[in-house]
C-alpha cells in the first residue's frame, strides 16, 4: 500500500509491505519514482500516528516495524542509524567506523 500524507512539515509519501514500513520521502522527492508497496495498511496509519505524536514534541523515537529493502552493505547502513540517540548528530565517518563499512572493500571515507 502507498499513501500521501500531507503532514505538517509537507505532503510526504508512505509505502509498506506486509512485514513494515518499506519508504518514507517527501512526495516530490526525486527518490519517490517507482515506490511500490503491497500491504501494510495498519503499518501506514501507526506510522503517520507515530509522525503527528513527534511532530507534536510527544515522541523521540519510532517503534513502528520497518521493512527496508536493499543490499547488505544498505541493510547495515540503516540498522546503525536506526541506534543514533535522538538529538545526537554523527559524521558520515563516524556511521562507517561504528558500522565497520570501513571493512567492505572499496569503501573510502
Amino acid at each position: 500500500m502507498i499513501t500521501a500524507w500531507d503532514g505538517p512539515y509537507g505532503a510526504m509519501l508512505i509505502a509498506a509491505s506486509d512485514r513494515g514500513i518499506t519508504y518514507i520521502d517527501w512526495v516530490n522527492s526525486r527518490y519517490s519514482t517507482g515506490v511500490t508497496g503491497n500491504g501494510g495498511c495498519e503499518f501506514i496509519t501507526e506510522a503517520v500516528e507515530q509522525l503527528k505524536q513527534y511532530a507534536a514534541g510527544r515522541r523521540v523515537s519510532f517503534d513502528v516495524p520497518l521493512d527496508p529493502s536493499g543490499t547488505p552493505f544498505q541493510q547495515t547502513v540503516w540498522d546503525e542509524l536506526q541506534r543514533i540517540p535522538f538529538g545526537e548528530v554523527i559524521t558520515y565517518g563516524e556511521l562507517a567506523v561504528k558500522s565497520k563499512l570501513l571493512e567492505h572493500e572499496g569503501l573510502v571515507v
